[in-house]
């Protein structure tokens, strides 16, 4: 939705708002009728993405670049105060736990997918399945988890 800014307040609308300002007006498609109403055309900027867990961007007004007006992007902390350092840790081992429970979900569906692997009847090879499944089981003692790379984990074997 576009956005307009007041040349003479700094006030910032969206071309609906304007146009109800401006109920007697007819705007056209082929002269910038809010530029004549003394309206400057905001233009979008890609909402940055935050530099860490820990951080988060929010919008912040508009500012001027180059002569043109543009939405303004700020990053700031997520948590402040007293107990900052507590709250970030919570939530990092929130993002932790979560992650580590998507993996072991993951570990558990290739368990039981190759459960068939240890039937007396079954035709493969018992030992490299056995080894395959005792490799998944210890995924969460795995030095990267839960952040573990594609490497990581173990092959299924032929």
């Amino acid at each position: 939705m576009a956005e307009y800014r007041n040349r003479d307040t700094g006030e910032v609308k969206t071309g609906g708002q304007v146009k109800k300002i401006h109920s007697n007006t007819s705007f056209s498609t082929v002269v910038d009728t809010f530029a004549d109403l003394g309206w400057d055309i905001i233009g979008q900027v890609t909402k940055p993405t935050p530099s860490t867990n820990l951080k988060h961007v929010t919008r912040a007004g508009v500012e001027q670049v180059g002569g043109k007006w543009v939405q303004k992007w700020v990053e700031s902390d997520i948590f402040s105060g007293p107990t900052q350092a507590a709250d970030e840790a919570a939530y990092l081992q929130g993002l932790n736990d979560a992650k580590a429970a998507v993996i072991r979900t993951k570990r558990d569906k290739l368990l039981s997918d190759s459960d068939h692997s240890q039937l007396d009847d079954s035709p493969k090879d018992k030992v490299a399945w056995k080894s395959y499944r005792a490799e998944l089981r210890a995924l969460p003692s795995h030095a990267n988890f839960p952040d573990l790379l594609p490497g990581d984990w173990p092959v299924e074997p032929t």
